[in-house]
């Protein structure tokens, strides 16, 4: 068919051929084309075996600067050095013509050997010294030194006679690495027998029957011991026991990585790449591409920490993924979960000490250290907000972390929000997206609508009636001590009326704002807002308005018809990881630090636990 399609082409007369003509067959070949051999990109679901081959995964550079090819070690030419290709998870670079000349081996998941030894890859940063000789590495000419990619060290070619039978210390990071000697992977031998075995055990004569079982029991105890390196492209079991075995030195606590890239003003890939460059590159979850299936791996690890870096909304993806019982060891007590800020508001890492936002990847060994060494465990409040119509995500039930506002804030991040989505290229970065949210509060202070929520709304905190005060137009029922991006010490306990604010109390705090310009104030920290009421359950009833309210519950802004109901209910409790230096949290932390250790020795039960708890968190 595609000869005599060719021919006929061929045997047009010439005058056939006229620019149109010619513009035309492009232009159809080229949908073809595109309709017929062009795939979308599709979210991967993760598949334990493909990962366990540890592949390349390369872009394109993007940064300025020398590199050469680590197949044939010549400079990488052009504008940007265009024409190479990084990979993400080991850092080998390439030209685009030589990545499949030369097998080189991205950084291990898993080995089959023994000790734990280095894994080199031809290429040093500019500040790297020689470990042996302590001579600068970095030089005009490539392949002359080489950097391991688990401690980091750079040695001469020269100087590695004298260094290589030494083994991996893995460096700084030696507690929170899962080292390829301590991950296994079960592998399937001899499946044709072993099928053969499963289908005819039954049909085989009485006299052999016993032999046979006896010998395929074997086998199977053999294949279930049995375990193989990164590159190992064999059949693996997908039925029975886990395939993926853990055996950690009890003294380390791993940290498993799960980023969102998309965070960080678009800089959150930066962070991806300097993470699986840290830590085993099963240890780093791509929440885009990846979703977070890979968790169930590490649920039988007892001593674990889970780092989430993004905003808010990122946080509370993951903690509703664990407590949703997708992982039923961690639906109940989860394990502790500490948050590297790359959002635009970051409330929830502010108000756990971890800050408003990250310092740069390069400064991701100090961070990790600091939750290994510095990070205690607390209770954060999960709370349910029910509402009678579907709202956010067109739900009726939604669960809050940080707070649920109604007025002037909510109305300027649903503004913020419509202009993210039809411009997103405007976004780039966190101070462009905080300049930007000004802007249209500014707009917001001269142009927009006036409400007064103490005629238009009516509140009942543990079934009382609730006064509002008059002029308010912004309500926010807080839960954690940190909102709208910065402000900070909204709950001051100066009057007897009110107790003081926990994250863990089972207790909301309703506060008020009463134009736009207190707003400001309240969020530079010049000013308090109103203190309203405080309870563990909180309604709220919107009466009937010609226009639609705006709402927000962590960041997430959407907008409602009136008349409209919710209710706010306790509905959980996860644990998280604070700083020890944040001193607000420092006393709760070592509360519970205390009772942990009560009832994991047995002094108390766990409802003694809670009862002892709550005593605390009431005074």
């Amino acid at each position: 068919m595609f000869s005599f399609l060719l021919d006929f082409i061929l045997n047009l007369p010439i005058y056939f051929w006229t620019p149109a003509v010619i513009t035309a067959l492009i232009f159809i070949v080229s949908v073809t084309y595109a309709i017929l051999f062009q795939r979308r990109k599709k979210t991967k679901v993760f598949n334990p075996d493909e990962f366990t081959a540890a592949k390349h995964q390369f872009e394109s550079i993007k940064t300025k600067g020398i590199y050469f090819c680590n197949v044939c070690n010549q400079l990488i030419a052009g504008f940007w050095s265009i024409n190479g290709q990084e990979c993400i998870k080991c850092g080998m670079i390439v030209h685009q013509t030589c990545k499949y000349k030369k097998k080189i081996h991205c950084k291990k998941v898993t080995t089959s050997e023994i000790r734990d030894q280095h894994q080199w890859l031809e290429q040093v940063d500019s500040t790297d010294y020689c470990f042996i000789c302590q001579i600068k590495c970095q030089n005009i000419i490539g392949g002359l030194s080489s950097t391991c990619m688990w401690c980091r060290r750079a040695v001469h070619h020269s100087c590695m006679q004298t260094f290589i039978l030494q083994d991996c210390h893995f460096g700084e990071l030696y507690d929170v690495i899962i080292q390829p000697t301590e991950i296994k992977y079960r592998k399937q031998q001899k499946a044709v027998q072993l099928k053969y075995f499963k289908k005819n055990q039954n049909k085989v004569k009485q006299s052999f029957s016993q032999k046979l079982i006896s010998n395929f029991q074997s086998q199977k105890k053999k294949i279930n011991d049995s375990s193989e390196d990164t590159e190992t492209d064999t059949e693996y079991l997908r039925q029975g026991e886990d395939k993926w075995i853990l055996n950690v030195n009890e003294n380390k606590r791993p940290i498993i990585v799960v980023i969102n890239k998309k965070s960080g003003g678009q800089l959150g890939m930066d962070y991806l790449k300097k993470f699986y460059k840290l830590l085993n590159p099963i240890q780093v979850i791509d929440l885009i591409d990846e979703g977070l299936d890979r968790l169930k791996i590490f649920r039988h690890q007892q001593k674990l920490c889970i780092v989430v870096g993004g905003g808010d909304g990122t946080v509370a993806s993951v903690v509703n993924y664990i407590k949703s019982g997708e992982i039923k060891e961690w639906q109940y007590k989860n394990p502790p979960i500490s948050v590297l800020p790359l959002g635009t508001g970051n409330d929830l890492g502010r108000c756990l000490g971890w800050g408003g936002g990250s310092e740069g990847a390069s400064r991701l060994v100090t961070y990790l250290k600091q939750v290994d060494q510095q990070g205690q465990k607390i209770l954060l409040d999960r709370w349910d907000i029910s509402c009678d119509q579907e709202c956010l995500y067109k739900q009726k039930n939604i669960t809050m972390y940080n707070y649920f506002s109604i007025g002037l804030d909510a109305k300027t991040c649903l503004s913020f929000h419509k202009l993210r989505e039809r411009q997103p290229g405007l976004f780039v970065s966190r101070v462009g997206n905080k300049f930007i949210y000004s802007q249209i509060g500014a707009a917001d202070m001269i142009l927009g609508r006036k409400v007064d929520f103490s005629q238009l709304c009516e509140i009942k905190v543990d079934g009382k009636n609730v006064d509002i005060p008059e002029g308010i137009q912004n309500l926010v029922f807080l839960n954690i001590t940190s909102w709208a991006g910065g402000a900070t010490n909204l709950w001051y306990s100066e009057s007897s009326q009110f107790k003081k604010q926990s994250l863990m109390d089972g207790v909301i705090e309703i506060i008020g704002i009463t134009s736009i310009l207190h707003l400001g104030k309240v969020q530079t920290n010049i000013d308090k807002p109103i203190q309203i009421a405080q309870g563990s359950e909180v309604e709220l009833i919107v009466k009937q308005d010609d226009y639609k309210q705006a709402f927000q519950i962590d960041g997430e802004p959407f907008e409602l018809k009136t008349p409209v109901k919710f209710k706010i209910t306790l509905k959980d409790q996860a644990v998280m990881m604070t700083h020890r230096h944040q001193q607000s949290l420092q006393f709760d932390a070592q509360i519970l630090e205390v009772l942990n250790w009560a009832t994991t020795n047995g002094h108390i039960d766990e409802s003694q636990k809670n009862i002892i708890l709550n005593k605390f968190l009431n005074k």
